[in-house]
C-alpha cells in the first residue's frame, strides 16, 4: 500500500499515494468472514461449504477499506485546482442606454464520490498500473431569462406631480424598456456569444419636477474634480444618478447608504481604490466616497441639519 494510484485528464498524469491518505485493508474483518466458510452453525451446511470448497468451488470473500477522507479529499482538491473552472450565471448591466448582456460560462469539477469509488476498485483489482481517467462533471450555467430581465430592467414613465394635502412632491420617473422579442432572436441566433447588446427604449416624462415651479433658490452648492479612470468614474457617475432629483421634505431625514443602495457587481459598480483600514487597495464601488463628500460639503453651505456622519482615514485629494 506504499504505491501510488495514477489518474489521468487531457493527457496529464496525476497521482494518489495509498500511503499518504492512509489507506489500509480492513484485513481481519476479511478473515473473519473467510474463517466462517465451512463453520456454518447449520451442521448440513457446514459440510456443504467445507466439501464444495475442497472440490474447488470458488468462494469471493469481499475486501473493505479504510482511508483518511480528509486527506483523500485534500489531494482531490489539489489535483482539481490544475484545471477547476467555476461555473458563471449570466449577468447584466444598464450603459449608455444601452443592456449588456454578459452571457454565463460552463464551470469543470472533478466528481469526488466516482473518484474515490475507482481508485478503491483499482486496489481491490490490484491493477495499480492502470491509467484511470478522472472523472469530470461539467456545470451549466442557467441560460439567459429574457424576460426576467425585462421584469427587473423595466420601468414605466411617469410624469412628476404634487399634492397639496398633506403636500407631497412626487418625482419624474424615467421610461426604461427594451424589445424582447428582439433579443430572444439575438441569442437563438448565436447561443454561444459572449456577449449581447441591445438599444434600450428611453422614455422621458412630459413633466419634470422643474417645470412645476416650486423650487426657486440654490442653498448651498459644491464643486470637486476626479481624475478620469473608467472604473472610478463609472462609479461615480452610478452614485451620483442615485442621488440625483432626491427631494428632501422639511422634517425628512437622507441616509446617502440608503438612497445610492447594496454596492455589488449585478449593480453595476467596479472594483477601484478604495481605503481599508488607512491604505489605499482596489475595491468595489471604489470613488462614490467623493460622491458623498462632495454632497456633505453642499449640505453645510446649506445650513441643513447634520445627524451623522464619518470622515475618512485620510484627507483625499479632492
Amino acid at each position: 500500500l506504499k504505491k501510488e494510484v495514477n489518474f489521468v485528464y487531457q493527457g496529464n498524469e496525476y497521482k494518489i499515494n495509498l500511503e499518504e491518505i492512509g489507506f489500509n485493508i480492513l484485513s481481519d474483518k476479511a478473515a473473519t468472514e473467510a474463517r466462517k466458510i465451512g463453520r456454518n452453525e447449520n451442521v448440513i451446511l457446514a459440510i456443504k461449504e467445507y466439501y464444495s470448497s475442497i472440490l474447488g468451488e470458488k468462494r469471493i470473500v469481499s475486501l473493505e477499506f479504510d482511508y483518511n477522507e480528509e486527506k483523500l479529499l485534500a489531494k482531490i482538491k489539489e489535483i482539481e485546482n490544475n484545471f477547476y473552472k467555476e461555473v458563471n450565471q449570466y449577468s447584466y448591466k444598464l450603459e449608455d442606454n444601452k443592456l449588456k448582456i454578459t452571457n454565463g460560462t460552463s464551470g469543470l469539477k472533478i466528481e469526488q464520490s466516482e473518484m474515490i469509488k475507482n481508485l478503491i476498485e483499482v486496489v481491490r483489482k490490484r491493477e495499480l498500473n492502470t491509467k484511470i481517467e478522472i472523472p469530470i462533471k461539467i456545470e451549466e450555467p442557467e441560460k439567459i431569462d429574457v424576460e426576467k430581465i425585462h421584469d427587473e430592467v423595466f420601468v414605466e414613465v411617469a410624469n412628476a406631480y404634487y399634492e397639496k394635502s398633506p403636500f407631497k412632491i412626487y418625482n419624474e420617473v424615467i421610461g426604461i424598456d427594451f424589445d424582447t422579442q428582439q433579443l430572444n432572436h439575438i441569442i437563438q441566433m448565436e447561443p454561444e456569444k459572449e456577449e449581447y447588446v441591445i438599444d434600450l427604449q428611453i422614455t422621458e416624462p412630459q413633466i419634470k419636477v422643474g417645470d412645476l415651479g416650486l423650487y426657486n433658490d440654490i442653498l448651498g452648492q459644491c464643486r470637486t474634480a476626479y481624475v478620469n479612470n473608467p472604473n472610478r468614474t463609472v462609479n461615480l457617475r452610478l452614485a451620483a444618478s442615485k442621488i440625483n432629483g432626491k427631494i428632501l421634505m422639511p422634517g425628512e431625514s437622507f441616509s446617502y447608504n440608503e438612497v445610492v443602495g447594496e454596492r455589488t457587481v449585478a449593480a453595476g459598480y467596479r472594483n477601484a481604490a478604495i481605503y481599508i483600514n488607512g491604505e489605499v487597495e482596489d475595491g468595489l464601488a471604489g470613488g462614490i466616497c467623493q460622491i458623498s463628500s462632495t454632497l456633505y460639503d453642499a449640505v453645510v453651505f446649506s445650513n441643513l441639519q447634520v445627524d451623522e456622519r464619518f470622515n475618512h482615514a485620510r484627507v483625499p485629494s479632492y
